[in-house]
């Protein structure tokens, strides 16, 4: 039977709104509750780690090189990175005044090389008859421990230059200015904490043959007492060319040193490198008077580089080498002569890259570069700079200096890495050797010799006398002031 049509059976339902969509307030309130608790996390996270790595000691990077015959571990006060190619290891006393003296040269070679070339590592070795050393040495350890390495050198710094007045409040009032815990410090001296560093370097001073300080080993190589600097630069410069084949044979950074050391460890610098050292050292920092001969050598200007004007009186030719220390150290005579001078001086740059100086062959390339392609103008910007970024002088430091002068990226990566001037270069130390240039720097003034980076009163000297020269020569002549150097060097010898 079916229902009646009108039966409430078949009745339609009854007439219900749609319910209203579903609220997202609540998922936008989680969402926006989570996005903040993660953004606080890793600000608070990212600030935490970086105040942590800021406050962790040298000590919490561990790493080692303990296959070397001279092992270092991250457990050595260190200055430069693990890949540099070359590792001084000294051993030092903090009371020993030969290990004083060596520190100051030491500053220098890290201030030449820097530290991506050089690492130095420090090792103790407090000899019994100086009654303040073990106690220096357990208060530098302590400072590196507790801080780190900048901390330990600005200790050891201290400590020879105040050698007499080495005590306990001293080395709390050196550690204080490095920021050290005094409180972790005072009880760790006085339970003799660090003790064990002192004497783990002592017993293998002792197993290397070593009794007395400074000691070092470069690479391996066992280089006695403080030597000079231009004998450590030697050293260091002839162990680079062997770093880059071992690099090029696939050692990585952080074994050169290792690889190295087992292949150098025995051996002393030869004696032909001392005696070629010393002889580099008499060239270029001995400060002889200027000369009173009136011997003038044949010194032509030719296509070189010239700084003032071609019809200055007195021409001052300067055989250098654009890593030398000791040429730098002369640019800032040479432009105060310029300004005293003016249009009377004129500057001629003539190369003479020394062999044991590994970037200034690249250097020169790069410099004849800049003027083969703007002129001397731009020779004499990159000259400038170049001495200006030393010690830092590799392949990245050389193309930046070219880009911000303009020269062509390509054309100096070639020059650089190929030689694109070799002939240049060959035939200025070809005139070098002629004149007796046989270090850097080498200045002729009209053809007057001057060796070495002598003090303005030098050059002023010999200019003051070319200068009264010249004029009495155009006087008698009658010549142009643009001839009067070509009259010289055609009277000159060879």
């Amino acid at each position: 039977m079916q229902p009646h049509p009108f039966s409430p059976w078949n009745a339609p339902p009854p007439y219900l709104p749609p319910p209203p969509p579903p609220s997202r307030t609540p998922w936008l309130i989680i969402f926006a509750t989570l996005f903040l608790v993660f953004f606080a996390v890793t600000v608070i996270g990212g600030l935490s780690y970086v105040l942590i790595s800021r406050s962790r000691t040298a000590a919490a990077v561990t790493w080692s090189d303990a296959d070397s015959p001279v092992p270092v571990t991250s457990k050595d006060p260190s200055w430069g990175d693990r890949q540099a190619p070359v590792t001084l290891v000294v051993f030092g006393d903090f009371e020993d005044p030969f290990t004083a003296k060596l520190s100051p040269t030491i500053d220098s070679l890290k201030s030449l090389y820097g530290p991506s070339v050089l690492r130095v590592v420090w090792k103790h070795l407090p000899l019994s008859h100086h009654k303040n050393a073990r106690d220096a040495a357990e208060a530098a350890s302590g400072i590196y421990a507790l801080k780190d390495s900048d901390a330990f050198f600005h200790f050891s710094e201290r400590a020879f230059a105040n050698q007499h007045t080495l005590s306990s409040s001293s080395y709390e009032m050196w550690a204080a200015e490095s920021g050290v815990d005094m409180k972790k410090l005072r009880q760790g001296l006085a339970r003799h904490t660090w003790m064990t560093k002192v004497d783990d370097d002592e017993r293998l001073a002792h197993t290397l043959g070593v009794f007395t300080t400074p000691m070092s080993f470069l690479n391996g190589i066992q280089v006695t007492g403080t030597q000079s600097l231009a004998v450590w630069q030697h050293i260091i410069d002839d162990e680079l060319p062997k770093t880059r084949i071992v690099m090029s044979s696939g050692v990585l950074g952080d074994r050169i040193y290792v690889t190295r050391s087992k292949d150098n460890f025995g051996t002393t610098p030869s004696a032909a490198l001392l005696a070629t050292a010393t002889a580099t050292a008499t060239a270029t920092t001995t400060y002889a008077p200027p000369s009173t001969s009136l011997t003038v050598h044949r010194v032509p200007v030719g296509s070189s580089p010239i700084l003032g004007k071609k019809d200055a009186l007195v021409t001052i030719v300067e055989f250098g080498d654009l890593q030398c220390p000791f040429c730098k150290r002369a640019q800032a005579t040479l432009s105060g002569l310029r300004v005293k001078y003016g249009d009377d001086l004129r500057i001629v740059w003539k190369n003479e890259p020394l062999a044991f100086h590994v970037r200034a062959v690249p250097c020169a390339e790069l410099a004849l570069e800049a003027r083969d392609e703007r002129g001397d103008a731009a020779f004499w910007a990159v000259h400038d700079e170049l001495y200006a970024s030393s010690p830092t002088l590799d392949d990245a430091t050389l193309l930046r200096i070219a880009h911000d002068h303009g020269v062509s990226d390509a054309k100096a990566r070639i020059a650089i890495t190929v030689g694109t001037h070799q002939t240049i270069i060959d035939a200025d130390q070809t005139l070098a050797k002629k004149v007796g240039a046989t270090g850097t720097p080498t200045f002729f003034v009209n053809g007057r010799m001057l060796s070495g980076a002598q003090p303005p009163a030098s050059f002023e000297t010999l200019i003051d006398e070319e200068l009264t020269n010249a004029k009495a020569r155009m006087a008698k002549s009658g010549i142009a002031k643009n001839q009067v150097y070509d009259a010289i060097m055609a009277e000159g010898t060879d």
